[in-house]
Formats: C-alpha cells, structure tokens, sequence
C-alpha cells in the first residue's frame, strides 16, 4: 500500500486504485485499505465509489477518526 500512497500523495490517484484495489480484494475487512480505496476514488472524482468504500471502513472500524465527516463531506457534495 504504500506505492499507492505515494502515488495519491502526488496526485495520480488513478495509479493507486489497482493497488488498494488489491489490498480490499485480498482481505475485504481491511478498513484501512477500503479508506485509501475510496480517497483515490474521490481524488479521481468518483465519489459514489469514494463513498462506498468510506462507508465499508466505517462498518469495519466505526470509531475511526475523521471518517465518518469525510463520508458526509462527500455527501454533501453530492447533494442537490
């Protein structure tokens, strides 16, 4: 995982979704893999899946700081 936050970190998040892809189809309760999962997603626009994964980390680990308002930020931004 982390040649994939290397590669968020300097804005190809679209690099890094194969490789946390990887990472959530080899152990799909790694929430911390679904957190980086969905910031690539939401870095490359692609909120609805941003969301998603952010909403698996959070049944994963439910008092994970700061998910829970990234998720509803991303909620908000969806919002009409």
């Amino acid at each position: 995982m982390a040649v994939g936050l290397f590669l968020i970190r300097n804005g190809r998040p679209d690099e890094a979704t194969p490789r946390f892809a990887e990472a959530v189809q080899l152990d799909p309760d790694n929430a911390a893999a679904h957190v980086q999962l969905g910031e690539a997603a939401a870095r490359a626009g692609k909120v609805d899946e941003a969301r998603e994964h952010f909403a698996t980390a959070l049944r994963l680990v439910p008092e994970w700081p700061g998910l829970g308002e990234r998720l509803a930020g991303l909620r908000k931004d969806r919002a009409p």
